[in-house]
């Protein structure tokens, strides 16, 4: 598996972390396997999953940032990001998302 290290570029505020999983690679990589569709898609959107129940769990004052908000949309929403910004890595459309999430006062 991949790994990278973050940086803050976007909320959530976190300490360097070191990434695993589909969420290390590039928004291009998340649109090509959303066009292919299959299994790899399908682990695409579990590593999203479980980075935002990751989130929900241990994040900051809002954790349920995530209620309400299903696989789709979850996906829709990570679709745009990854559109507009190719390069990026996976996990910082995932922190994108939560910043937005939060923005609104959480789900």
């Amino acid at each position: 598996m991949a790994a990278v290290v973050s940086s803050a570029l976007a909320a959530p505020s976190h300490a360097p972390s070191t990434i695993l999983g589909n969420g290390a690679y590039s928004c291009g990589t998340w649109t090509a396997d959303r066009r292919d569709g299959g299994e790899v898609w399908d682990t695409d959107r579990s590593w999203l999953a479980g980075y935002l129940s990751g989130y929900s769990v241990f994040g900051g004052s809002i954790t349920n940032v995530i209620e309400g908000l299903d696989r789709d949309a979850r996906a829709q929403w990570v679709d745009n990001y990854c559109d507009a910004h190719p390069l990026d890595p996976i996990y910082t459309a995932a922190d994108a998302l939560i910043a937005e999430l939060r923005r609104r006062g959480g789900r």
